[in-house]
């Protein structure tokens, strides 16, 4: 019994993870959409920007243009980093899918992989910051936001080699949460660990980074007008 109460409180704690993760970012949206027009006066609608200021802001968000001109050691492994990231998430969506679906089982092989490189270029991140260039500006929050990455990276190695859960018992779990049916939590210490540092994860991180396109494209869009007065004059 103690296996299923600890499932419903589980479940329900994510829930309200999720729940604070959605609000969090439609409030960001809501503050986004609430600046006054004269605050804004410089931007122009999507559909009034160049579309060379558009590709040069896509660009920017794919290749971290912006990081990789102040500073091409640390931008070498945020890059890594954010790709393989992407990569990892698309290979856990077979746990959350039922039947899984060929584009996800596409990326079961090169996300194992890119789970591996993820973690090193955290730690490689780490490293450039604090070993290498020793830097100020780093804060004690996104040193903790990389710190819990590192973990849940390490926890999911660990299983993935060593301490391996039963697949079929965390499927079980995983599917049962999303239709809002409480089963026993899984026996694997280091799922619920793994699992846990994850949901922390998702409340910590900040919702800021979701506007992010947004605020690069309206940098792109500035710096593309101060470029074309500085050359007018």
């Amino acid at each position: 019994m103690t296996r299923e109460y600890l499932g419903i409180t589980l479940m329900a704690v994510t829930y309200l993870c999720y729940a604070i993760f959605l609000w969090r970012i439609i409030w960001r949206i809501f503050l986004l959409l609430k600046i006054p027009g004269d605050r804004n006066k410089e931007s122009l609608p999507v559909s009034q920007i160049a579309p060379m200021t558009i590709l040069r802001g896509v660009r920017d968000v794919l290749l971290l243009t912006r990081l990789f001109r102040v500073n091409k050691l640390l931008w070498i492994g945020e890059w890594i980093f954010h790709w393989t990231f992407l990569l990892v998430v698309m290979r856990h969506l077979k746990y959350f899918l039922f039947p899984i679906p060929a584009f996800v089982s596409g990326f079961d092989s090169l996300g194992l992989f890119a789970g591996y490189v993820f973690y090193l270029s955290l730690i490689y991140i780490l490293i450039v910051k604090y070993r290498i260039e020793k830097s100020r500006y780093f804060s004690t929050y996104n040193f903790f936001l990389l710190i819990l990455l590192i973990m849940i990276g390490l926890t999911g190695i660990l299983m993935r080699n060593i301490m391996r859960p039963d697949i079929v018992e965390i499927k079980y779990f995983v599917l049962n949460l999303l239709t809002f049916n409480p089963v026993s939590i899984p026996q694997s210490m280091l799922f619920n660990i793994h699992f846990n540092m994850t949901l922390v994860f998702l409340v910590s991180l900040p919702a800021h980074i979701f506007a992010a396109p947004y605020t690069i494209l309206h940098a792109r869009q500035c710096e593309d007008r101060f470029d074309l007065l500085i050359h007018e004059k």
